[in-house]
């Protein structure tokens, strides 16, 4: 598979994947037939032979296909697929949710041709009698990319998406054309209903909505058509400051192997300011993830009571005084890991030193009770990271439980900063609005100190000398994998921080 770059004064990604707006899947729709003179009604036969493709991997003989189709485009896609699927002799029937509607020209063509093959119909009411076992798979061609979240569904729509979900229950493989019915392609909100698939099978790239949550409940899998648009299109003609997919091959671009005759020097200096008699092992996590980031040298700044607990989990470590001399000796510093409510270094000092600066946990609440603190941030030479998860976040900025990537987007604006939304699919937005998603890690990450090994990561990184935005990628990217593993291991239940720190090595190695 092909991927997309991103290059922005932020950073640099290459193979990550361009995952596509509601208003960019229209733009490329209007602007790729006029590029190249490849009309929609052929990019359209293209898309229903793909979904007839996947479709078939999911039939033996005699099975039955029943295809939704609704009144826009990707109801055309589904009346070729019905096409397709009834000259390879499979047992297809169509239900036109939109027969009293005219249709966009390319789908209306595609059903009167399916009409004169004699392509058998079903009427609505015949669907919504459908029991287990009446159909092997049903295609959802009901909306695709053009239903948004101002748009709530009908009635009768409603009904029919829960009738689907039903039959999905009792056995019944769903595909949906491009992404699930019911799903915002640009946000990830889910309609007063909406389908959930067994697969989707996406067009020109995968749509941000089902990559981030809530929408990326709403399938199992995704598989991508490409029709035949390369990444120089995008590129050329789709702002730069887009929402991108991380792959494992991004991430491993930017952590090539040592150089040979790297010295410790060559690594940087991490510090942590972090670590109270109440939470020591915070800044234990956090320690423990930095120096394994590559980093030469980490230094931290905690309470003297959790010394001792700090150097027998890392004896690696360099410990310093609570004083500025601090700031000018580390390359990056993190605040926040097990801080406490007194901080040894005030927020202040941190915002006017820190040459590079990750802030977390305590650290977040502190900042949000500082006078003007967006404006401080703003004002920062570098950007300093912000890993909030959606209870941090709520502090900083209005959260949009429907709207992860812009709600992050918003906040990396306002604020000049790089902003880490934790969470399902998590968010890494940049002040330009450039976004990036994480779809790696799993449940067992909700758990106390797993924001700290991040956070450690991160800074860790930031430190060998990745930039702000590429570090958070990297960061996030390598954390979720690992917990993946630990998973494969310990299990989401029992799985706990500690383990994901013991799998990173594995991880980092791989990438």
């Amino acid at each position: 598979m092909g991927y997309d770059e991103l290059k922005t004064s932020y950073g640099h990604f290459r193979h990550v994947e361009r995952l596509l707006t509601t208003a960019e899947s229209r733009l490329v729709d209007e602007l790729y037939p006029h590029h190249t003179g490849i009309q929609l009604i052929q990019l359209m036969e293209l898309a229903g032979a793909a979904v007839a493709r996947e479709t078939m991997k999911q039939l033996s003989s005699g099975d039955r296909v029943t295809i939704l189709c609704g009144g826009g485009q990707n109801g055309g896609d589904g009346w070729v697929a019905a096409r397709v699927l009834w000259a390879s002799g499979m047992d297809v029937a169509v239900c036109d949710t939109a027969k009293d509607k005219v249709l966009p020209d390319e789908a209306s063509l595609n059903r009167e041709a399916a009409k004169k093959l004699l392509i058998p119909e079903i009427t609505v009411d015949t669907f919504l009698k459908l029991g287990e076992g009446d159909v092997h798979v049903v295609i959802d061609a009901l909306f695709g990319s053009g239903l948004t979240r101002e748009r709530p569904l009908s009635d009768l729509m409603t009904k029919i998406i829960l009738h689907l979900n039903h039959l999905r229950s009792t056995g019944t493989f769903v595909l949906s054309v491009d992404l699930p019915s019911g799903v915002d392609a640009t946000t990830g909100a889910v309609s007063n209903a909406a389908v959930n698939a067994d697969l989707a099978v996406t067009f020109v790239r995968t749509k941000a909505g089902q990559m981030s949550h809530p929408g990326v409940l709403q399938q199992t899998s995704v598989a991508v058509e490409r029709l035949g648009v390369p990444a120089s299109f995008l590129a050329a003609k789709l702002p730069i400051n887009g929402i991108f997919r991380l792959t494992a091959e991004a991430v491993g671009h930017l952590l090539p192997p040592l150089a040979k005759d790297r010295h410790k020097g060559m690594g940087g200096k991490a510090g942590l300011i972090g670590g109270s008699k109440s939470m020591p092992g915070a800044a234990v996590l956090a320690a423990r993830a930095m120096a394994m980031s590559g980093a030469g040298y980490v230094t931290i700044v905690a309470d003297d009571s959790v010394r001792p607990l700090l150097v027998s989990s890392l004896p690696e470590a360099l410990y310093a005084e609570a004083d500025d001399s601090f700031f000018d000796r580390m390359d990056v510093v993190a605040y926040g890991p097990g801080l406490g409510i007194e901080p040894p270094l005030c927020i202040e000092q941190v915002l006017n030193k820190a040459r590079h600066l990750v802030i977390d946990a305590d650290g977040l609440r502190l900042l949000s009770a500082l006078d003007s603190w967006q404006d401080r941030l703003k004002q920062r030479p570098t950007p300093a990271v912000l890993t909030p998860h959606v209870g941090e976040f709520r502090l900083l900025h209005d959260y949009d439980p429907d709207d992860r990537i812009g709600s992050a987007r918003q906040l990396a604006e306002k604020t000049g900063s790089i902003v880490v939304l934790k969470g399902m699919s998590s968010v890494i937005a940049a002040p330009d609005g450039t976004a990036l998603l994480s779809t790696v890690g799993n449940p067992g990450l909700a758990k106390g100190g797993s924001g700290d090994v991040l956070t450690g990561l991160i800074t860790g990184l930031m430190a060998t000398g990745l930039t702000a935005l590429e570090a958070a990628a990297a960061g996030v990217y390598c954390h979720g994998k690992a917990a993946d593993l630990a998973t494969a291991r310990r299990g989401e239940r029992a799985m706990l921080p500690q383990d994901v720190i013991e799998t990173l090595p594995e991880v980092l190695r791989a990438m």
